[in-house]
C-alpha cells in the first residue's frame, strides 16, 4: 500500500509532515484520531473531520458530515479521489494540509469520481435563476461534472454570496450524478431543501423541476436536456408498441394476477427498518432523561443514526475494548450521579468525552474521563496544579462533573438542555432560550421546542446526538455487527 503523506500548512505553529501507511485514516479532535488537530480548541474542526481512505483508484477523501464542511482546493466537497499537491482545508477557516501521494492508475469508469471538479460527463445539467436573488451574470450555469454545490459560501457552484442570502446555509444541498440520475441532496440545511414545493432530505431531479433553498429563498430551474431527447425517444417507441401491448394485454394480466397472489411480501426496506429502530431508541433516551416525545425530527433521526454507524465503522474491534473499560467503570459513575439526582444515561457524557479513558487529554488542555478544563475542574473542587491533577482520578473527577451538571439543571429545569449546555457552556442554550422571550418561554423551555424551530447551534446539536449515539451502540452493539457480548448495561432506577 503506497503511503500518504500530509504537510499541515496552518495553523502558525502546527507546522510539519506525517506520512501514513494504515488506512482508514481519521482526521479531526478527537485524541484517539490519526491526525489530532486541536490547536488550543478550535471550533473550525469537528470531533471527527474528515476519512481518508486508499482505494485501487488512489485516496479517496470523506467528510465526516461536518459542522463547518470541507474544502479541497477551495472547493466545498463531501467526497472526492484525491491527487497529489490537493489542499484540504478543514473549514472555510481551519487548518489546510497539503497532500503528497504517488499517482496511480486511472480509474475505472464506475470509479469514485473527482468531486467536484469538472469534467467529461454523460448528462449536462443546466440550472436557471428564477427568483429570490440577483441575476447571475450570464444568465443560466451549464454543468458537465459528477457534483454540483449548492449554498451561501463563495465556493460553492451555485453561490447565493453576492450579497449572502439570509435563508440559504453555507452548505445548503448538492445535486450528484450517478447512473445516469441527477440526485439532489439537503446538507441539513437549517431553512430546508424543497422540489416542487415539498420539503425533502433527497430526490431524483427531473428536467424542469424547481429547487428552492430555504423556505422563501432562491427558487432555481433544473434541466436536463438528456433527459428530454430520451422522452421525444420513448415516445417514438411507444407509437410502434402500442398495437402489440394491446394484443398481449389480456395474456399478461391473467398471468400478472397469478404470480400477485402467489408472491411473498416484500420485507421493509433495510433504511427504514433502522431509521424506526434509532427513532425509537431516541425516544427511551428521553424517556431515560425524565423527559418525554412523541416525534422525533426526521433530521435528528437522520444525524443519530449516521453518528452510530461511523462509531462503529471507525472504532471497529477497538470500540469492544472500549465498551469493556465502560461496563468496568460505569456502576460506580451511575451511582456518584443519582446521588445527586442526576440520571445514569448522563454517564455517556463521559463516554464520548473520552470512552472513560481517564488519561485522555486534549491539546486544549482538558483533562481525563470527563475532559474538565482546569478553571472547571478548580471551580467545582478538584485540585489542579503543578503537582496534583485531580482530574485524573475518574471518581474525583466524576464528583466534579456532577456538581457541574447538577448546577446546569437547576439552570434549566430540563435534563436535556443540561446535556445541550455541558461542552461548549450555557451561552449556546441561553442565546437560543433568548429567541423565545415573546413566546412563552416558560412554557417552552425544553430542548425538544429548541429543536423544532431549530435554535440551537449546530455545534450544540451534533454533541447531544453524539452522546445519544455512544449509548446506542454501547447499549446495542449487535445491531451494528459487533459482539453482543460487549453491550454496556445501563442502571435507570431513579
Amino acid at each position: 500500500m503506497p503511503p500518504l503523506t500530509i504537510d499541515i500548512e496552518s495553523p502558525p505553529g502546527r507546522s510539519g509532515s506525517r506520512t501514513f501507511q494504515r488506512f482508514p485514516l481519521l482526521i479531526g479532535r478527537d485524541p484517539a484520531a490519526d491526525l489530532v488537530l486541536d490547536s488550543h480548541g478550535d471550533q473550525s474542526v469537528s470531533w471527527h473531520h474528515v476519512r481518508i481512505d486508499s482505494q485501487p483508484e488512489g485516496f479517496t477523501l470523506t467528510d465526516c458530515d461536518t459542522v463547518n464542511g470541507t474544502l479541497l482546493n477551495g472547493k466545498p466537497v463531501t467526497h472526492a479521489l484525491l491527487e497529489n499537491g490537493d489542499l484540504i482545508q478543514l473549514g472555510p477557516s481551519g487548518p489546510r494540509l497539503r497532500l503528497q501521494c504517488e499517482a496511480r492508475s486511472a480509474p475505472a469508469a464506475d470509479s469514485t469520481a473527482r468531486i467536484p471538479v469538472a469534467g467529461p460527463a454523460e448528462e449536462e445539467l443546466v440550472v436557471s435563476l428564477l427568483s429570490g436573488a440577483p441575476s447571475w451574470p450570464g444568465g443560466a450555469k451549464h454543468f458537465r461534472q459528477s457534483m454540483v454545490t449548492l449554498g451561501r459560501d463563495p465556493g460553492n457552484d451555485v453561490a447565493f454570496s453576492a450579497p449572502p442570502h439570509p435563508v440559504v446555509s453555507r452548505f445548503h444541498a448538492e445535486i450528484s450524478l450517478r447512473g445516469g440520475l441527477f440526485r439532489l441532496v439537503d446538507k441539513s440545511a437549517t431553512n430546508g431543501t424543497f422540489v416542487n414545493d415539498s420539503r425533502i432530505d433527497t430526490a431524483t431531479l427531473t428536467d424542469g423541476d424547481r429547487v428552492m433553498l430555504g423556505f422563501g429563498g432562491p427558487v432555481v430551474a433544473v434541466h436536463v436536456p438528456g433527459q428530454r431527447r430520451q422522452a421525444k425517444e420513448r415516445r417514438h417507441v411507444w407509437r410502434m408498441l402500442v398495437p402489440l401491448a394491446l394484443l398481449l394485454a389480456g395474456i399478461s394480466t391473467g398471468t400478472w394476477f397469478w404470480r400477485k397472489s402467489s408472491a411473498p411480501l416484500e420485507p421493509p426496506a433495510v433504511a427504514e427498518s433502522e431509521a424506526r429502530f434509532i427513532e425509537a431508541r431516541v425516544v427511551e433516551f428521553a424517556r431515560f432523561m425524565h423527559d418525554e416525545v412523541d416525534n422525533v425530527p426526521p433530521s435528528m433521526v437522520r444525524q443519530v443514526q449516521y453518528f452510530s454507524s461511523e462509531l462503529a465503522r471507525l472504532e471497529g474491534a477497538v470500540l469492544q475494548e472500549h465498551l469493556t473499560r465502560t461496563r468496568a467503570w460505569l456502576p460506580e459513575v451511575e451511582r456518584i450521579l443519582r446521588s445527586h439526582g442526576l440520571p445514569s444515561c448522563l454517564a455517556f457524557i463521559a463516554f464520548h468525552e473520552s470512552r472513560f479513558d481517564s488519561q485522555a487529554r486534549s491539546s486544549a488542555g482538558a483533562v481525563g474521563v470527563w475532559q474538565l478544563m482546569p478553571a472547571t475542574a478548580r471551580e467545582y473542587g478538584l485540585r489542579v496544579d503543578d503537582r496534583v491533577d485531580e482530574r485524573l482520578d475518574p471518581l474525583k473527577s466524576t464528583q466534579a462533573a456532577a456538581r457541574y451538571l447538577k448546577k446546569l439543571y437547576l439552570l434549566y429545569g430540563d435534563f436535556m438542555l443540561t446535556l445541550a449546555a455541558y461542552n461548549y457552556g450555557p451561552a449556546n442554550v441561553n442565546q437560543a432560550l433568548t429567541a423565545l422571550l415573546h413566546d412563552e418561554p416558560l412554557k417552552h423551555r425544553n430542548y425538544w421546542y429548541l429543536v423544532k424551530l431549530n435554535l440551537l447551534p449546530r455545534q450544540t446539536d451534533e454533541y447531544v446526538y453524539k452522546v445519544i449515539a455512544g449509548w446506542i451502540v454501547a447499549t446495542r452493539p449487535d445491531r451494528f455487527g459487533l459482539d453482543p457480548q460487549f453491550a454496556v448495561a445501563v442502571d435507570e432506577a431513579s
